[in-house]
């Protein structure tokens, strides 16, 4: 993977909760502690991707989302309540548009209109 960025939105937490600037990251092989690194063989260490979020308080749920897309293409989501205590995630990736249901419970599932 040549190319990684991490968006965050303020916007798709849950209710109460904040995403503080600068608290999520990609990383690629850091050794303190161990992360970012993946293995083919046997003492092969190469550099990889890792989304890391750093946050403190008693509890928390994230979702993260990770999907390809090309360098500059525009990417925009939205998270709207609905009935039962789920969220509909809607992302556009280009000209691509995905639609997730989330339940409190971590249980996704795509959404009838996709």
């Amino acid at each position: 993977m040549d190319h990684c960025q991490v968006r965050t939105w303020r916007g798709l937490v849950g209710p109460g909760q904040v995403i503080p600037l600068g608290s999520t990251q990609v990383l690629r092989g850091q050794t303190d502690p161990y992360q970012g690194w993946v293995s083919h063989a046997s003492l092969q260490m190469i550099p990889a991707p890792v989304v890391a979020m750093n946050r403190t308080g008693s509890s928390m749920a994230i979702l993260t989302l990770i999907a390809p897309a090309s360098p500059g293409a525009a990417v925009t989501a939205a998270v709207t309540g609905q009935s039962g205590g789920r969220y509909q995630l809607s992302v556009q990736i280009a000209s691509r548009h995905l639609s997730f249901l989330v339940s409190t419970d971590g249980h996704i599932q795509p959404a009838k209109d996709d």
